[in-house]
């Protein structure tokens, strides 16, 4: 599964978007906005909670959030190659 992630300053507010790119084919593009005082590890709960993500990958999804917050002054999305997904 690859992962890409890309977070967005919108006021006092992220805009994120989130392109998961499964193994069989199947893509998803999730888009969401959350404020300061939200963490990724929320936003991933709430994936898992909903369906869109497997419990198993909820730490890389966390990561890789971690990561594009950090980098959300640029303009480059940052992505990750997952090589194991859970079943």
């Amino acid at each position: 599964m690859n992962m890409q992630c890309q977070v967005r300053k919108d006021g006092d507010d992220f805009q994120v978007t989130l392109v998961l790119k499964m193994d069989d084919k199947m893509n998803r593009q999730l888009q969401a906005r959350f404020q300061d005082a939200e963490t990724s590890e929320d936003l991933a709960d709430e994936l898992v909670q909903y369906g869109f993500i497997n419990v198993n990958d909820r730490d890389m999804v966390v990561q890789l959030l971690n990561e594009s917050r950090k980098q959300s002054a640029t303009a480059s999305p940052v992505e990750l190659r997952v090589t194991q997904v859970a079943a």
